[in-house]
């Protein structure tokens, strides 16, 4: 973790002006293209969720002003960004659960169903105070074409939201609805279009992500 000298960092300008904001985030809706995804997870039997979520991890470490969080005393850029997900438990609610990132897909999966299956244990949800992390949830049940979700912590409001909805195809191709919220202090439009193009690469040649 590397804390950024404010005094001498090109965007101050930006994140002073927007961090004072009563509602500093950027909220987007894109309609991803996964047919080649879908159809090679499938014919490779890999479970299609843990699949997307390790192309959503990768692609945040690899774009880096996804890195940077705001602390009490500062903004500070972590080294490597984890993953953490909702997992459904008893009663229709859910947990939250953490993933250790691995630039390996196989065994950021293998960790992934590890930490799902520890997690659906929980009968609570416990809060967590984790910053070097993306937040990544999944409707499954309904496609939407605009989104916005809550930060109910202060202190967590640089955090990214990735949220993914239900698959459908139009076209001959499938289409997934990719739900964006940023922190216009740290993230501008230039950066989401960055983390898009790393998704469109994974989905478009994902045997390069699977070796």
């Amino acid at each position: 973790m590397e804390y950024i000298d404010l005094k001498k960092w090109p965007r101050r300008t930006h994140f002073e002006f927007f961090d004072r904001a009563d509602y500093p985030y950027i909220d987007v809706t894109v309609q991803m293209d996964i047919t080649a995804f879908l159809q090679y997870v499938k014919e490779h039997r890999y479970k299609f969720f843990p699949s997307l979520f390790y192309c959503f991890v990768k692609g945040v470490n690899e774009t880096e002003a996804f890195r940077y969080r705001i602390l009490a005393d500062g903004v500070v850029k972590y080294d490597r960004i984890h993953g953490d997900i909702t997992v459904p438990i008893e009663g229709e609610r859910f947990a939250f659960c953490r993933v250790e990132y691995r630039e390996n897909i196989h065994d950021f999966i293998r960790a992934t169903e590890i930490a799902q299956e520890e997690a659906k244990q929980q009968t609570e949800l416990v809060p967590n105070d984790w910053l070097d992390v993306v937040w990544v949830s999944c409707s499954p049940w309904f496609s939407f074409t605009s989104m916005s979700a809550p930060t109910a912590d202060r202190r967590m409001r640089s955090i990214p939201l990735i949220l993914a909805g239900k698959y459908y195809d139009q076209g001959g191709k499938t289409l997934l609805p990719v739900g964006l919220k940023v922190n216009h202090a740290l993230i501008d439009g230039v950066h989401i279009g960055k983390l898009l193009s790393h998704f469109e690469n994974s989905f478009k040649a994902p045997e390069k992500i699977f070796g």
